[in-house]
């Protein structure tokens, strides 16, 4: 993915941050807490802690930054913990005291989401009023408690921008979503929380037990925090990294999962939610008001409904200008009901007629007419060829409902007319 490099001036002042890494002095005065787990470890055990070193501050607001420490990250850590104190004698921001709290799972037994979730409970322990999940590949940016701080007493989980150092680079790039910036969480969903947000956030401590990592397969404990976290909690995106991730960096005990495996499990995520929920999004078009379901299976329709208008809606303002007045429409590949919707609406049609033989797709187009007062329609729950019959829908993986191809299957559950 394209990205924008990130000079020494967005670091408020620093250097480039991958050469100041090498300058930095030894760590001292921002608290360190090694914890090492144990089968025992289901709660917090102070007498695990067996190295810290520390400066007092007010305990009025308190943040403790979380470092699980896998196989392999021994070598990246001290660069991990100096950006911690480089980031805090830069500007601590809103903080009193800035606490790191090491979780050492040295023999990858227990993997990243449970290291998290004992760092949370021994954060709380400590009083921490907030946490900073960093990972020993990642290192903070020098300014990132300067800017959680406009967000502390709204939300309750805050993210930076995605943004990374590649192997053999000596300048980490800003990747570009089409969501830099957000707090609506339809939008994440949409865009993708696997791919516009990374493990590096900050949360609020009271929150942070509500949304354990080890809920999640190793590998996906992250998908499952970051979702359940949107789902439940106040939560913003925004345009800075508070991280860089160090690529070529990653503990032996990371999941390496493809990019297809971490969508379609976001994607199964989702939609079993809406599912159950039946979200809403609604907006207007030409000063009339409309509703769509939002199931997180079709991305561009979507997209443009979040957007506050119509998916191709350029289109459909053109065939208004073009077409006689009640036009008899058919239409086929209906999908979800974007364009039969507008029809109904805006060309008052003689007739509409609907062909649309994806079940799922089915059963939320019948709930879009409903919303958006269409009753004026017939629907046929069949695929249109020149060959008549029956077939099979292909639907690719994370692809939507209108991105299925029809086979042609003796056998199929798909009607061919």
């Amino acid at each position: 993915m394209d990205g924008t490099p990130l000079s020494g001036k967005g670091f408020g002042g620093f250097f480039l941050l991958c050469r100041v890494l090498s300058h930095l002095a030894p760590l001292t005065q921002v608290q360190i807490y090694v914890v090492t787990i144990t089968n025992s470890c289901k709660t917090s055990n102070r007498n695990q802690l067996y190295r810290r070193f520390y400066m007092t501050f007010d305990e009025e607001r308190i943040c403790a930054v979380l470092t699980p420490v896998g196989p392999g990250h021994n070598t990246v850590f001290d660069e991990c913990a100096a950006s911690v104190k480089a980031a805090r004698e830069n500007n601590s921001g809103a903080f009193n005291k800035i606490e790191h709290l090491r979780i050492d799972d040295l023999l990858g037994k227990y993997g990243a989401g449970k290291a998290r979730d004992v760092g949370i409970r021994e954060a709380i322990s400590l009083g921490s009023n907030w946490i900073f999940f960093l990972d020993a590949d990642d290192v903070m940016t020098p300014n990132a408690f300067e800017l959680i701080t406009p967000y502390l007493d709204t939300y309750d989980a805050v993210w930076g921008a995605v943004c990374r150092l590649p192997v053999g680079r000596d300048n980490a790039l800003i990747e570009h979503t089409a969501v830099p910036v957000c707090q609506n969480l339809y939008s994440i969903f949409n865009e993708g929380l696997d791919v516009c947000l990374t493990e590096s956030h900050f949360m609020r401590a009271s929150k942070a037990t509500s949304v354990p990592f080890e809920s999640g397969d190793k590998g996906t404990d992250f998908l499952h925090h970051a979702f359940a976290t949107w789902r439940d909690h106040r939560c913003v995106k925004t345009s800075r990294p508070f991280a860089v991730r160090r690529e070529g960096k990653a503990s032996d005990n990371t999941q390496h999962l493809s990019a297809d495996t971490r969508a379609e499990a976001v994607r199964g995520m989702v939609t079993d939610w809406t599912f159950k929920t039946r979200p809403v999004v609604s907006f207007s078009h030409q000063s009339e008001d409309f509703r769509f379901r939002f199931n997180g299976a079709n991305k561009y329709q979507e997209r443009a409904w979040l957007d506050g208008k119509f998916w191709e809606a350029e289109e459909l303002d053109y065939l208004t200008a073009v077409l006689p007045p009640h036009p008899s429409v058919i239409d086929v590949g209906a999908n979800v009901g974007n364009h039969t919707v507008y029809f109904a609406r805006f060309l008052a049609p003689s007739h509409l007629r609907l062909f649309e033989p994806h079940p799922e797709a089915v059963e939320v187009l019948k709930d879009n007419l409903k919303l958006n007062g269409v009753s004026n329609v017939d629907i046929e729950e069949v695929a249109v060829s020149i060959i008549v019959g029956r077939g099979s829908l292909r639907v690719p993986k994370n692809k939507g409902h209108g991105a299925g191809s029809l086979y042609k299957n003796d056998t199929g559950n798909i009607v061919v007319t």
